[in-house]
C-alpha cells in the first residue's frame, strides 16, 4: 500500500488523476479475482501475489482520490475537505467489511452446513462447528480428544468384547474428526473464494463508474480556477461598490 501510494506521486502528473485510480481500481479487481481460486489445499503461499497486487491498488487509488477531494474545496474549507475525506474513507472501510464479513460468515455456514449433510454427529455439535472456523476446529478436537480417551478405555477393558467396541467406536469418532477438520477447511475456503467473488464483481462496477464520471485532473483543475476566478471577481465587484458609496458620502458631506 505505501509503495502504491509513493507511485502515485509520478504517475499522476504524468497520465492524470483518472487513469491512476481506474488502474489501481482494476488491479483490486483483478486482486480479488485471483482469490476466488483459493481451495482447501491452498497455502500461505498462494495468498502473497493477490495481497500484493491489492496492497498496490489500494495505494494506487486512494492517494489521487484524497488530492481531488482536499482540491476541490477553497483554501478557507479544507477543513471541510479534510472531514469529508476521513467520514468517506471510515464509513465505506466500516460498510465493507460489514457486509463482506457477512457473505463470508454465511457462505461458511452454509457450505459446512452441505458437507456435513447425512452425518453423525450430534445435532448440538454441527451447530456449534457452524458458528466460526474456530469453533468448527474446536468441535472437531472435542472429537479426537474422546476418540483417544475411548482407545485408552479400550487398552484397559476387562474383556476382549469390551475393548473391540470401544475400538470400533473409538475409530469411529477419530474418523468423525478428520471428516470434520477437512469439512472446516474446505468450506472456509470455499467462503473465501465466493467472498471475493463479491468483492470482486462490487469492486468492478466500481471501476466501471469510476472510469466513466471521474473526470480527468485537468478539467478538475479548470473547475476549480474557475470558481476561484468568479469569486475574485465578485470581490473586487463588491470593493469597487464599497469604494463608490464611500466616495459619493465624501462628496455629500463637502457640499
Amino acid at each position: 500500500m505505501f509503495v502504491g501510494s509513493a507511485l502515485t506521486g509520478y504517475l499522476t502528473p504524468r497520465v492524470g488523476m483518472k487513469i491512476t485510480v481506474t488502474a489501481g481500481m482494476v488491479g483490486g479487481t483483478a486482486a480479488l479475482a485471483l482469490l476466488t481460486r483459493v481451495d482447501a489445499a491452498s497455502s500461505y503461499g498462494d495468498f502473497v501475489l493477490p495481497l500484493v497486487i491489492l496492497g498496490l491498488a489500494i495505494g494506487l487509488a486512494l492517494s489521487p482520490c484524497t488530492d481531488a477531494i482536499m482540491g476541490a474545496f477553497p483554501e478557507a474549507e479544507l477543513g471541510v475537505g479534510g472531514a469529508v475525506n476521513d467520514t468517506s474513507l471510515e464509513l465505506g472501510g466500516s460498510l465493507g467489511i460489514a457486509i463482506l464479513g457477512s457473505v463470508l460468515a454465511g457462505s461458511y455456514s452454509s457450505h459446512l452446513s452441505d458437507a456435513t449433510t447425512g452425518s453423525k454427529l450430534p445435532a448440538s455439535a454441527l451447530s456449534q462447528a457452524q458458528d466460526s472456523v474456530g469453533a468448527g476446529y474446536a468441535v472437531a478436537r472435542g472429537i479426537g480428544d474422546k476418540a483417544r480417551h475411548l482407545g485408552e478405555q479400550a487398552a484397559q477393558a476387562g474383556s476382549t468384547e469390551q475393548a473391540a467396541r470401544l475400538k470400533v467406536q473409538s475409530g469411529q469418532l477419530a474418523d468423525g474428526a478428520r471428516q470434520m477438520a477437512d469439512a472446516v477447511g474446505s468450506a472456509f475456503a470455499d467462503s473465501v473464494a465466493h467472498t471475493s467473488l463479491v468483492g470482486a464483481v462490487v469492486l468492478g462496477v466500481g471501476t466501471v463508474l469510476v472510469g466513466v464520471l471521474l473526470p480527468r485532473k485537468e478539467a478538475a483543475v479548470r473547475e476549480v480556477e474557475q470558481e476561484q476566478e468568479q469569486e475574485q471577481e465578485q470581490e473586487q465587484e463588491q470593493g469597487q461598490g464599497r469604494k463608490q458609496e464611500e466616495e459619493e458620502l465624501v462628496d455629500s458631506e463637502a457640499r
